[in-house]
Order: structure tokens, then sequence, then C-alpha cells
């Protein structure tokens, strides 16, 4: 057996307190998740009648059920004294080998993993309980005297509080207070350490990363580290780009800055890092390539937390780029309308291919002759019906939309106004084909940034049509 190394040891006494101030204590260290699975199987029943297993459940799902973090648990016993990364709880007459404490109730081990955004993460929370003490499961004051018995139900909220992350509140009326009290359930100062913990990530916003080139910056009024990792003395500013992936990917991301000292990184949407740039681009950028299986993740735009390099600063404007490479055509994101929305069935996939080498993307030299397809699935409820197509092209600030002729003319400021380039009974699958064969350099086309967006709509409602929220990105440059 392997004994678990105790890096966190919380105690839980039988004392009382009379202060009243609100501020809750955290560690900075978190569940990358936001989430975790105990695995309860705790044999007997409490003098009321109600077993320490159902009792442990009940403090499980109010933690879940009133904070933004939420428990799993499995009817199965795993031993709290091996380091296995399962979450265990149970009965013991010592602490994993340590004699307990004199009033010693409970004691909840953490183990960690370091991470390279913020304070470690808690790998796994494992929960002995001292089998030499009186419990039973009620409500209300603490019973002190001949009939003193410990709350079993209080006693779990307390540790499954440290499982999470919390601390022991030493100024606050809570259930996190380092003694027993007459408060059974989980109070707003709780609530909010927990918030205050887990909400950073899922309060910051969040840019939309389109494929081509994006202009943005890092300035106070950022999101910082130490906010969305819920702690720790990280104040560098960053932001997040989240982007989804349906096929194997190659991407390439670079940041060009005068002044900002960026640093790249890819991590899944839980903030764990996949990908860090080492500083291999000299100068004040950043780049970053990965091969990416199928998934969710987030580009990370980040800079040091203290300034060390003299010509470059932790703030400032970046330009951003980002191309891909593929074997097969890429999803465009959500379905969105220009009406009220309430048809989205619909699924959208575009790309380049490139005419002489069977590869998706969206970086190309002048020379190289591409094809922009996109294929539509349309929404089961407009197949037969009678629609049209619209493509639109944005450059800079100009929208052009193609015409039936296969010319882009001037966009028109209205959905009526914009040229439709087919009409007929839309099938399961419509594919466009946006250009054939084309070739930049002949057009005069060394250096562009387009981004393509495909549309349809029903001629029973032609004010509504249905798109894409990524773009088809096109940059073409002298490589």
């Amino acid at each position: 057996m392997i004994r678990k190394f105790i890096y966190f040891v919380h105690l839980l006494f039988l004392l009382s307190f009379s202060r009243e101030i609100f501020s809750y204590e955290i560690s900075g260290s978190r569940w990358m998740s936001g989430s975790t699975t105990f695995f309860v199987q705790i044999p007997g029943i409490s003098p009321s009648g109600l077993s320490w297993n159902d009792a442990f459940k009940s403090a499980l799902n109010e933690w879940s059920q009133k904070t933004v973090f939420q428990f799993q648990y499995v009817d199965e016993f795993q031993d709290p004294c091996i380091v296995d990364q399962l979450n265990g709880v149970a009965f013991t007459s010592d602490i994993c080998g340590v004699a307990y404490g004199k009033n010693t109730l409970a004691v909840t081990m953490r183990s960690y993993r370091r991470e390279i955004l913020g304070e470690p993460s808690i790998i796994e929370s494992d929960i002995v309980i001292n089998n030499t003490m009186n419990y039973d499961v009620y409500d209300g004051s603490p019973r002190l005297g001949r009939n003193q018995a410990s709350d079993f139900r209080r006693m779990a909220l307390h540790e499954l509080g440290h499982a999470i992350g919390l601390e022991h509140e030493e100024n606050s009326l809570s259930i996190m207070a380092p003694s027993i009290s007459s408060i059974d359930r989980l109070t707003a100062d709780d609530i909010d350490g927990v918030k205050a913990l887990y909400s950073g990530l899922i309060d910051c916003p969040k840019k939309k990363l389109i494929f081509g080139r994006t202009l943005a910056e890092l300035s106070e009024g950022d999101c910082t580290v130490s906010q969305i990792t819920g702690g720790g003395a990280d104040d560098s500013f960053i932001d997040l780009y989240p982007f989804s992936l349906s096929k194997q990917t190659t991407v390439n991301f670079a940041i060009e800055s005068q002044t900002l000292d960026a640093v790249l990184l890819i991590s899944n949407p839980f903030l764990e890092i996949n990908y860090l740039d080492y500083k291999t681009k000299e100068g004040c950028g950043s780049e970053l390539s990965a091969n990416l299986e199928p998934g969710d993740y987030m580009l990370l735009a980040n800079t040091f937390a203290e300034k060390i390099d003299p010509v470059c600063d932790v703030k400032g404007a970046y330009e951003l780029f980002s191309n891909f490479e593929s074997d097969s055509i890429m999803d465009l994101g959500e379905t969105l309308s220009t009406g009220d929305g309430s048809s989205r069935g619909a699924k959208f996939q575009g790309g380049i291919l490139i005419a002489d080498d069977f590869k998706f993307t969206n970086n190309l030299s002048s020379d190289e002759a591409l094809n922009v397809i996109a294929a539509i699935y349309i929404d089961p409820i407009h197949i037969n019906k009678e629609g049209f197509f619209i493509v639109v092209a944005e450059v800079g600030s100009q929208i052009f939309a193609l015409n039936s002729s296969g010319e882009f003319t001037q966009a028109g400021p209205t959905i009526s106004s914009l040229p439709k380039i087919r009409s007929k009974r839309l099938e399961v699958v419509e594919r466009i084909d946006i250009t054939k064969d084309f070739l930049p350099k002949s057009r005069g086309i060394n250096d562009i940034n387009v981004n393509f967006y495909v549309a349809y709509g029903l001629y029973s409602n032609t004010n509504e049509i249905y798109y894409h929220q990524l773009p088809i990105n096109v940059t073409i440059s002298e490589k």
C-alpha cells in the first residue's frame, strides 16, 4: 500500500466562535475542470437513522446545487490513503499512519500538480474521518456535554470545502470556519469563496478566433492570469481565443508587435496547457505551431508578469496571424440567422483546397491555384423547399457579393439587395464553389486577406438568411 504524502492537512475542532466578519479564504489551487468525482461507500447508520453514506452525498449535492463547483459520486469504495488520483472517504483510526489530534474530527488531504499558468492544481482530495468520535446527523446547535455528538453532515460539508480548494475562514460565520458552530448549511461567504476560485475563467470575456489576421491589444482592464486561475501572484494580462477542431489539424500562430513581449500558449477549455512558445521568435513577438486532434481548445495571448526585455513591454498592441493545414474541410462554427433564429438546424463547412496538393489551408502564396468551396447541410425542415444562396467577401472594411455570373461586386446595404448566385429546391447537402482554380498572381494579387461567408434562404421569407459564425479565410502573401 502506498501511503499518501499529505501536502495540506485540514483539521476540524470542537470549539465555538462569535465573530461576524465576512471574508472567505482561498488557496489559489483548484480543480482545473471545476468538478470532480468522489467514491463513496461508507458503511453504517447514524443514531438518527440516516446512513453515513446518504449524509455524505447530501453534503456533496449541496455544494453542487449552491455553487459553480460540481461534485459527482460513485457508489464504490476507494482507499483514501492510496495515491491514485481518485477521491476516497472512509472512517479510519489514524491519518494514514499518523495519529489524529485530540479533538480532530476529520482530515482532508489534497494532492497537487504544478501548472504553467497559476497556482498548482488539485488532482486528488481524500477525506479520513476519526472513528473514535461520536457522530449523528442533525440540524441546529452542536450537541455538547453528556450527549455530545458531532453532526456528520456538517463535518462533511466543511471537509468538502477543503476538497474544493477553500481554506479555513477565521473571520466569518461560515461552514469553513475552523470550529463547529450552529451553522449547518453553506453560507453566502462559502458560496462567494467558490465563485472567486472558479468563476474567473467563466467571467473573462472571450475573443473570436478568426483564421487570418486579427488586431488586438493587451492593456489595463484586460483579464489577468491570477483572475482566471482563481489566485496567485501572476497579474500578467491575457487574451483568450476559444476554438474547435472537427478534424486533425496543424495550426500555426504568430504574434507580431513592436511593444508587447508576447507569449503564445494553447490549452484545453480548462486552462490545462498543451503547447507553449519558448520565445523562438526574435524581438517582441511569439510564434507557436501544433498538430491537434479534434476537440475544443483555447489560444492564449499572454505576456510576462514583469518587464524583462528593455525593448519590449508587458502591454501593447499586437497583430495575431493564424493559419491551419488539414486534409479535410473545416466546420465553420455555430449556425446564425438574420431572423429570430428559431430554426438553426443547418451546418456549414468550408475551406481552401489547393489545386495541386489535396490539402486545405488558409495561408497561400500568390502563385498557388486555389478552390474556395463550401458545403451546407440544410436544416431538415427546409429540405425540398424553394431556396437561394448568397456569397459575400469581406476585404478590410469593404463587403463584396458574388453574382450569378461569378463576379464579385460591391454589396448592397440590405439582404434583399444581395445578388443570389443560385436558386433551387433545397437538397440535403448543397455544395458551393466560390472559386475554381483561381490563381491570385494572374490577377495581380500578391498580398490580401479575405473572409468569405456563404448563406442560404427560403423564398417564403427572403428577409431571413442562414449563415455561419466563422469565415472561410484566405490569406495570400508572397512566401
